[in-house]
């Protein structure tokens, strides 16, 4: 069967979707696929997506089985590797665009091996480099905190594996080193730096408590690490409330709204998916409603805005932003 661009494509997001243990059917494929564009018109059914796992298990050896448990199709080998499908034109734009991005944001020596992969693959291919030097002007700001590159490549290792680690773990609220052997789930980039969010099987070799064996762990402050040779079933669930924005079990807030002067209106839309409610035409200040954000990220932004903020409701938000304002105040006067 021919595979034209938007078939490359679905392989490419179910081989995605396989390699990252997130059990890919026919309504995941499908939702994977309007990501990538709302507009465009799918013909994706279950037959296709069975064609389509015929096809890497035919053409590429792909260890692929279907779980009736989760409804979904898994590597039964974690570290099969899929050949890159030839590329052209915006295909190929898209992965040097990649390779630039990864060069940012992963850590040295990792980010310099991506980039070099992509280089010989587009090499390999007899495709013009010239698109590769005007993407030299594309900067991306890595991690802020500092990475030692070889706790980072085992920690990505034994994620992309499926592995349980062993680690020595730093505590940044009590300062405290622990020992966590660990299922990593999900590895994320957010908000400048690498988290790793895990389940936590033994805690200095007890047992956690229920409900407290979910932790988001930031790579930086691991100061060992160790891959087993026991493999670990991906929780679905964790890996979609991350990829949905859910890094941290952090306190949320609702039905906010703001009135806001100057620049901060403009950030603030950004910023929030904030929707604009009201300008004033005599002085130009917004009333911006939010349906849902993180509390703290809000605080923050509002006690950073120098008074162009005022809360108009909550009334909860009011009271802690006059609270976090007065206490301020009473340290620099």
């Amino acid at each position: 069967m021919a595979y034209n661009k938007l078939s490359k494509l679905r392989l490419l997001h179910l081989v995605e979707m396989l390699k990252a243990g997130r059990y890919p059917n026919h309504p995941r494929v499908l939702k994977e696929m309007r990501k990538y564009s709302a507009t465009e018109n799918f013909d994706v059914n279950q037959k296709t997506i069975k064609r389509d796992i015929e096809h890497l298990k035919r053409e590429y050896g792909a260890p692929i089985a279907y779980d009736l448990h989760r409804k979904g199709f898994y590597l039964t080998d974690p570290n099969w590797e899929f050949d890159v499908l030839s590329m052209r034109d915006k295909e190929r734009e898209a992965v040097l665009i990649g390779a630039r991005l990864a060069e940012g944001v992963f850590p040295q020596p990792m980010g310099g091996r991506i980039r070099r992969t992509i280089d010989a693959l587009v090499q390999t291919g007899k495709q013009e480099l010239s698109e590769q030097e005007a993407l030299m002007s594309l900067i991306v700001a890595g991690s802020r905190a500092p990475l030692k590159p070889e706790i980072f490549e085992d920690v990505f290792q034994g994620w992309r594996q499926h592995r349980q680690l062993l680690l020595q773990y730093t505590s940044a609220q009590h300062q405290r080193d622990s020992e966590l052997l660990v299922e990593p789930q999900v590895l994320a980039f957010y908000e400048g730096n690498w988290y790793l969010k895990v389940r936590v099987l033994l805690r200095n070799n007890i047992e956690p408590a229920e409900g407290e064996n979910i932790l988001t762990l930031a790579v930086h402050r691991i100061s060992n690490v160790a891959i087993t040779t026991r493999i670990f079933t991906p929780d679905q669930t964790l890996v979609e409330s991350t990829a949905e924005g859910s890094v941290f079990d952090l306190p949320m807030i609702e039905n906010v709204r703001l009135n806001l002067s100057g620049k901060s209106a403009v950030y603030a839309l950004e910023l929030f998916r904030a929707r604009k409610e009201y300008q004033s035409k005599k002085n130009g200040s917004v009333t911006i409603f939010i349906p849902k954000t993180e509390e703290y990220r809000l605080m923050n932004f509002i006690l950073a805005s120098q008074g162009e903020v005022e809360v108009r409701a909550p009334e909860s938000l009011r009271q802690k932003v006059l609270a976090a304002a007065q206490a301020i105040v009473e340290k620099h006067s």
